[in-house]
């Protein structure tokens, strides 16, 4: 019997705390609204009209359903040939030519 009065004592202030907590909570929500009284006249209903000529378009698009298999495709393999490739002409040899003389360091740039 001590035992379920002490559960009771227990019980019955939460109970009350709960309910009240409840409450707040929906008056602090009535009375902090977050949208304001000009702007609830700015808003306005969306039309409850559906494009139906675009609905059905998206209704008879193609279907297509993907493959998760890898598909291998064979291809033969071209074999080199085994002839040397013969030009009739040598090609001419090239002559070194002398190259202008490049400083490395940069010059200073003078502005008027």
């Amino acid at each position: 019997m001590k035992k379920q009065k002490d559960l009771i004592t227990l019980l019955v202030p939460l109970f009350i705390l709960t309910v009240l907590w409840a409450i707040f909570n929906i008056y602090h929500n009535h009375v902090t609204s977050t949208i304001k009284d000009p702007l609830t006249f700015q808003i306005i209903p969306i039309e409850g009209k559906f494009d139906v000529k675009t609905i059905n378009k998206l209704k008879g698009r193609q279907k297509i359903n993907p493959l998760y298999e890898i598909q291998v495709v064979e291809s033969p393999i071209p074999t080199p040939s085994l002839e040397p490739i013969l030009t009739e002409e040598p090609s001419p040899e090239l002559t070194p030519t002398e190259a202008p003389d490049i400083s490395l360091t940069p010059e200073p740039e003078v502005t008027p």
